[in-house]
C-alpha cells in the first residue's frame, strides 16, 4: 500500500493491515510520547503513531485525506496516521533496494528499503518494528493496569 506522510512517499505490505479508516475521534495522549494518540476502533482503544511527527515532518492541520492504517499482529493492534492513501501496488522483492545508512536517524529496523515507481522513490516501512515501539508498549501496559492511556 502506498501513502504519503508530509512530502514523502511511503509504502508497506498489507499482510498485517486490518483496515484503513478515518481518524474520527483521534485523541492526542498526555504521555511522554508526544507522537502517540488513541483511537476508538471496533470496541477497543488502540494506540496510533502520528508518523509525520515521529519522522520529523512538519505537522499540518487534520484534513479529509488523512487515514489511520490499522495493523494487527498477535494481541497487538496499532494505527499509523498517514496523510493520504494512494493505492495498492505489487512490489517484487527484486525491486527493493536497501536503505542508505545515513538517510534517517531513526532505527533502521523501521524500514524495509526503497523502491522506485515512475519518477518517485518510495520508502518502504516495516510495520512490526514500529508496532513494537516503547510508545505502544506504554499504551498497552498503562491500559492493562486499569488506567486510561490518555
Amino acid at each position: 500500500m502506498l501513502f504519503t506522510i508530509g512530502e514523502g512517499a511511503f509504502g508497506m505490505g498489507i499482510g498485517c493491515l486490518a483496515e484503513a479508516t478515518y481518524p474520527v475521534d483521534l485523541t492526542t495522549l498526555s504521555t511522554p510520547y508526544t507522537y502517540c494518540a488513541k483511537l476508538p476502533f471496533r470496541g477497543r482503544e488502540i494506540p496510533v503513531l502520528q508518523l509525520a511527527h515521529l519522522f520529523g515532518f512538519a505537522e499540518g492541520r487534520p484534513h479529509p485525506g488523512q487515514r489511520v492504517l490499522v495493523i494487527h499482529s498477535g494481541d497487538i493492534w496499532v494505527g499509523f496516521l498517514v496523510d493520504q492513501v494512494l493505492e495498492v501496488v505489487e512490489v517484487s522483492p527484486q525491486e527493493i533496494v536497501p536503505m542508505p545508512e545515513m538517510l534517517t536517524l531513526l532505527d533502521p529496523r523501521f524500514f524495509r528499503g526503497l523502491v522506485r515507481r515512475d519518477s518517485n522513490i518510495i520508502i518502504l516501512l516495516d510495520p512490526l518494528p514500529l508496532a513494537a515501539l516503547d510508545e505502544v508498549s506504554y499504551f498497552y501496559s498503562f491500559r492493562d493496569e486499569g488506567g486510561s492511556a490518555g
